[in-house]
């Protein structure tokens, strides 16, 4: 017995090391049925579904998240049994484009078993022709939140279709010139090849591997690529071969991934061997900085001192951007650093290694560091290092912008690209170029938390010639200023322009408020205003606004039940599933919004 016994782990393990088979598969398990004891193969019974069980209870999910081709989404539809699996697409080019689309998505308690990303990838995954991503940061912040656990911390299996998804820092043998000429070939605009090229080969911050690593931290097997990948188009024979061998392993998904765990997936490696497919497993570790950084349990004062212990040990620059955005939102927020915060503020100031530090890397040159140098210059002026003037001086030059003509498409492109956050003097914008929809979508682009800028674009928001153009950059920027936010919503109530009021709501929703009074300003249109649009508006503004207030709630349970607008009922009702109170009050309308959105 103890013979066969050794004959059967040997089997597994040669399985184990070798591609996925179905074949193999089939031997061990008959080879476990003779010679494992009766508790052994009792576990491993247990692992497969239920002959008993419902197949929609026993379905597994997949996940897939479209940024630019849908080829790769399309080939798990063709190949996985739909009688194992459900397919579930993540993104709606509809809601998408909006900031903080993808927080959106994991309110929707979805939990995925297998999860497929696929885009153009540069630091953010993007599309040719589309408005849709998906940041590296957009990730990592995911990460930190347990109500996105079903999207980042249950899948099994990560595909990661983009260039250098799992790059290291590594150089190749190509010059980043060369590197940016095959990205062009291979369809790449210019601007978004600088993107790609950027953060391939930028020393600053820790490679795409590692951070993936961090981010699907519970994920067994993690595929992507260290450098090129496959285009949609290109990459469909090699995923075609994989997913036509691999039938049965996803078939009884549950056994099969138990057996190949955080092995080389062979079958996956031999499809794509002439490509830079790579694999991983997620790396659990101690809370990561980025989290510590988002973290609600830490006050603002704790979170400047891990900052400055970060910036002394030199350990920072690996999550630069992470502190940059943190440090600027001290401005924004509207509550000014108290006297120990300042203390810690000014200490980092005072220190001359974090100074040279900061000097290096605004030394590194050419386009390939752009993101580089504008996160170091948004941290060194969140800090006191350097003036308004000099910040925004050296951001205009480090972006090569001239307001004094017209914007080039080019010149926007390019900047939007890059996926970078900082302050531009807008009284350094002449009064013609607010004119211009390019200004304002440069301006979206690059999020700035100034707060005079926000107040001229508020300005331009209550005025009717500008105001959907300044409505679409205010919303992508975020707004966090409460009293700001509330001069919007006064804006909202009392414009004589139903268009700008509809602009405003819009503008409310993007910010995500948690202010009482603005939610019930909100609803109050929602259940009020003679102008079915703007009642609209107000309930798609509770699909991104989290209340909890049961006056906003039962007013939206109103809108669901009785608006004369099937289409307002509608948008009430999907706010109430996103938003998915646990008050009894209003979960006994749950069959209502239910069936009403399907």
């Amino acid at each position: 017995m103890a013979s066969k016994m050794g004959d059967a782990l040997k089997s597994i393990r040669f399985v184990m090391e070798s591609a996925i088979n179905p074949a193999f598969s089939i031997a061990i398990l008959a080879l476990m049925t003779v010679t494992l004891s009766k508790q052994a193969h009792a576990r491993v019974r247990s692992q497969a579904p239920s002959e008993a069980s419902s197949p929609s209870k026993s379905k597994k999910n997949v996940c897939t998240i479209t940024i630019n081709s849908n080829n790769e989404a399309e080939k798990f539809r063709k190949h996985l049994s739909r009688d194992h699996w459900n397919f579930i697409e993540l993104t709606d080019p509809t809601k998408s484009t909006k900031p903080g689309w993808f927080k959106n998505t994991c309110q929707k308690n979805i939990s995925c078993d297998i999860l497929v990303i696929s885009g153009h990838f540069g630091g953010a995954f993007f599309g040719n022709d589309s408005d849709l991503r998906l940041s590296m940061e957009d990730l990592e912040k995911a990460s930190c939140s347990s109500q996105c656990d079903g999207v980042i911390k249950h899948p099994k299996e990560v595909f990661l279709f983009g260039c250098n998804t799992l790059a290291t820092k590594e150089k190749d043998s190509r010059t980043p010139e060369q590197y940016h000429r095959r990205l062009m070939e291979d369809g790449f605009s210019a601007s978004q090849a600088s993107q790609v090229v950027a953060f391939r080969y930028s020393a600053f911050g820790d490679s795409f591997r590692g951070r993936m690593a961090h981010v699907f931290s519970q994920t067994p097997r993690i595929y992507g690529f260290t450098a090129i990948a496959p285009s949609g188009s290109n990459a469909d024979p090699f995923l075609e071969r994989y997913l036509k061998n691999s039938v049965r392993f996803y078939n009884d998904f549950d056994s099969s991934n138990a057996l190949l765990n955080t092995n080389v997936n062979r079958a996956l490696k031999s499809a794509f061997s002439v490509t830079t497919l790579a694999q991983i497993q997620g790396l659990s570790s101690v809370e990561t900085p980025y989290c510590a950084l988002e973290a609600g349990n830490y006050s603002r004062l704790e979170k400047l001192r891990y900052v400055k212990t970060a910036l002394q040990n030199g350990k920072a620059l690996t999550f630069i951007s992470h502190i940059s955005s943190f440090v600027s939102s001290l401005s924004s927020e509207g509550i000014p650093p108290n006297s120990e915060e300042q203390s810690v503020i000014n200490e980092i100031g005072r220190d001359s290694k974090i100074h040279n530090d900061f000097k290096k890397f605004l030394k590194l040159p050419g386009e390939v560091y752009l993101p580089v140098r504008i996160n170091v210059l948004n941290l060194m002026y969140g800090l006191g290092f350097i003036s308004t003037n000099e910040h925004s001086a050296q951001t205009q030059k480090a972006l090569n912008l001239d307001f004094t003509r017209p914007l080039p498409p080019t010149t926007v492109e390019r900047i939007c690209s890059l996926d970078v956050q900082t302050d531009i003097d807008a009284n350094l914008i002449p009064k013609q170029r607010w004119s211009d929809h390019l200004t304002y979508e440069l301006l979206g682009c690059l999020r700035p938390k100034n707060l005079n800028i926000q107040m001229t674009l508020f300005d331009l928001l209550a005025n009717p010639s500008t105001s959907f153009s300044s409505s679409a950059a205010l919303s992508k920027i975020k707004l966090t200023n409460p009293h700001l936010i509330q001069k919007i919503s006064a804006l909202m109530l009392n414009h004589q322009n139903q268009n700008v009021r509809r602009h405003a709501i819009d503008v409310l929703g993007s910010t995500e408020t948690t202010l009482i009074q603005v939610g019930r300003d909100i609803a109050q249109v929602l259940k009020s205003d003679l102008d079915w649009n703007l009642r609209l508006n107000a309930a798609y503004a509770f699909r991104e606004i989290p209340t909890i207030d049961l006056v906003v709630l039962n007013i939206l349970i109103e809108a669901m039940l009785r608006d004369q607008e099937w289409s307002i009922r509608n948008a009430a009702g999907e706010a109430l599933r996103i938003i998915d109170s646990n008050e009894i009050s209003i979960q006994k309308f749950r069959p209502v919004w239910e069936k009403q959105i399907r």
